[in-house]
């Protein structure tokens, strides 16, 4: 029997139960994906859409100390959590945690060098009003990039992945019963290249690897 972890909202006290899975277990796996997330500019503002509780950008602020870094979820237990994590790692000013709608985002348009997304690509009931949206807020030559599960992987590739994080046999054990106990849909990412190729995007591409897949776009320059 499998149990689901993810609605669209996160609404209490689910968001209470999913930020405690994600502090036991997944802040290395942010920590991974800081380190992963394209930073060209590092004084520029990224904007972090679906945040959840805030700690990808959290850990990726840690990384890159010159960058203004805006947070949006759509519950507003999240956005409170999220603020309580800015507050405990000192980063008041220069994290933003806000509440907004990820197809009507109140930024204006060509507001941030980098957008980014985690686990939440395969929610978005409409992709192509999703891209359009993360498109106009970048400025020209501005970067999106997204991480999300893949569907189909294998426990080896998760493994693999937790060995590469630093996971311990506990962690590894725990990664393992978790990927057989936990439902996610996960999408293709036959699926999330058809999708990102219908987007505006130059160089759009999707890649696999491993449990993930990377989604990664660039806004032309003379947009």
């Amino acid at each position: 029997m499998s149990i689901r972890m993810e609605p669209t909202i996160f609404r209490f006290p689910h968001s209470r139960l999913y930020d405690f899975y994600t502090r036991v277990f997944f802040l290395k796996v942010y920590e991974q994906f800081a380190k992963w997330i394209p930073v060209d500019n590092p004084q520029g503002k990224v904007l972090d859409v679906g945040a959840t509780a805030g700690y990808l950008e959290v850990a990726l602020a840690k990384i890159h100390p010159g960058l203004a870094v805006y947070s949006t979820d759509l519950s507003p237990h999240m956005v409170y959590l999220n603020k309580k994590v800015i507050k405990g790692n000192n980063l008041q000013g220069r994290v933003v945690a806000k509440r907004e709608d990820a197809y009507n985002l109140s930024f204006a348009d060509n507001s941030f060098d980098l957008v980014i997304n985690s686990f939440t690509f395969h929610h978005w009931d409409k992709p192509r009003r999703m891209f359009s949206e993360l498109y106009r807020v970048l400025k020209p030559s501005g970067e999106m990039f997204i991480i999300d599960g893949k569907k189909g992987f294998n426990y080896e590739e998760m493994k693999q992945f937790c060995r590469t994080v630093g996971f311990g046999i506990l962690g590894r054990t725990l990664a393992r019963v978790m990927a057989r106990l936990v439902w996610i849909d996960f999408v293709s990412t036959g699926y999330a290249q058809r999708a990102l190729s219908s987007s505006s995007f130059n160089k759009a591409t999707c890649e696999g690897a491993g449990v993930f897949m990377f989604l990664h776009g660039l806004k032309p320059a003379t947009a």
